[in-house]
């Protein structure tokens, strides 16, 4: 069970050290949060982890592109760089050095595959069901096989639903169901 605690745009924060406003702390891979005023370094504080900010671009920035963050130039760029996703462009940064616009994304994104319209999507999985996961019967390669004992397994269930049903009767007719 969950049960609310905050809104979850900010988080609190306690640095070891000072943080300016407007930093950039890199909370775990792929999760960032931008200081909104300056917090003194063993001092609680917060991080908004939403939100739209603005950024330097290492070079040009299409909007919508997805942004990764280089803490050693303290700049956005959308080359990928492995657990250093930040967020999305919402404007047009046209080179180096030029204002990126970016919506912060704390939201893992993880693996990704570009989606190239007018082709036909790849299966994820890596390999098809071997067996039909109740008798251990081997399939492999037998979509007309596999779909037999989905079948057989389905009129399976159905009968013990009809089976269920009828019991419950029998036993509200006996008066020991309500």
């Amino acid at each position: 069970m969950a049960t609310p605690l905050q809104r979850g745009e900010n988080v609190d924060y306690t640095p070891i050290a000072d943080v300016a406003a407007g930093a950039v702390v890199k909370l775990g891979s792929n999760f960032y949060g931008v200081a909104l005023s300056p917090i003194p370094a063993n001092t609680l504080g917060a991080l908004a982890v939403v939100g739209a900010f603005r950024f330097t671009a290492s070079a040009a920035i299409a909007y919508g592109a997805l942004l990764y963050y280089d803490s050693s130039t303290d700049k956005v760029s959308s080359v990928a760089v492995n657990g250093n996703y930040i967020g999305r462009s919402i404007n047009v940064a046209a080179a180096d050095g030029d204002e990126s616009w970016g919506l912060l994304d704390a939201v893992n994104i993880g693996e990704f595959s570009a989606i190239v319209p007018g082709t036909a999507p790849t299966p994820t999985a890596l390999t098809e069901p071997t067996t039909d996961g109740i008798t251990g019967t081997t399939y492999t390669g037998q979509p007309a096989l596999i779909a037999a004992a989905i079948g057989a397994n389905y009129t399976n269930c159905s009968n013990n639903a009809a089976d269920l049903a009828a019991l419950i009767v029998l036993l509200k007719a006996n008066g020991v169901l309500e």
